[in-house]
């Protein structure tokens, strides 16, 4: 499943790599023909990676959430979960070895 994710994030971006280079060679073509000045191109471009970037975020974002809602659906433990547990056994097998080692005292 996180290979899943991970390929949706690439895909996401390469998306919006190929939207950036398209909207760059665009912005050129305008300030080329006096359509727009080289600021204004800059100022929009600078803009548009901006709503990417928060596109993006929001996208992640979301998945998480999702991916969050799945495992608790089929009731799957998270790695925090998990390093939790293993924690908390490896704590319980040290007061064990030492309250073994006191009995043998």
């Amino acid at each position: 499943m996180k290979d899943a994710v991970s390929s949706l994030l690439y895909l996401g971006l390469g998306i919006a790599a190929k939207g950036k280079e398209q909207m760059e060679n665009t912005l050129q073509n305008l300030v080329e023909k006096g359509k727009i000045t080289s600021q204004q191109s800059s100022d929009i471009l600078k803009e548009f990676v901006k709503k990417g970037k928060e596109s993006s975020e929001q996208f992640e974002n979301m998945t998480k959430e999702r991916l969050q809602e799945l495992f608790h659906e089929l009731n799957l433990v998270t790695k925090d979960e998990y390093d939790e547990l293993k924690n908390r056994i490896l704590r319980l097998e040290k007061l064990l070895e030492e309250k073994e080692k006191d009995n043998l005292k």
